[in-house]
């Protein structure tokens, strides 16, 4: 487990849950841990102002990796990044093809063209 560190309007278009099944249970899983969303600050000396809680939930102690993924960043503890790293690089031809079938799922469900049922 990880945090996920992003900007205010990326997190606000997070919210648009009108196209999804809201009682399934990935659904509802999101939307407990998304209920522990925290707004934080940088202090005086510009560091980086996490809960004791939202540390103690994914390990961090007195180190933290960073991982930056396109549109926001990873907060992970040093040792359970390195695990993830492992893992998915030992499994990449499975991601790839779990990416490539939830790229192609998601283009079919978008309309394509300027005629969208009008």
């Amino acid at each position: 487990p990880c945090l996920v560190l992003m900007s205010e309007d990326q997190w606000g278009s997070i919210g648009d849950v009108s196209s999804v099944d809201l009682l399934s249970p990935a659904v509802m899983d999101s939307f407990r841990l998304m209920s522990m969303v925290n707004y934080t600050s940088i202090d005086d000396v510009g560091r980086l102002v996490l809960p004791d809680y939202l540390k103690e939930m994914v390990g961090i102690t007195d180190k933290v990796t960073l991982l930056g993924c396109r549109a926001y960043v990873e907060l992970w503890a040093p040792e359970k990044a390195d695990e993830d790293l492992r893992n998915l690089q030992a499994n990449a031809p499975e991601v790839m093809a779990r990416l490539r079938e939830e790229l192609s799922r998601q283009r079919r469900s978008t309309p394509q063209g300027g005629d969208q049922g009008a």
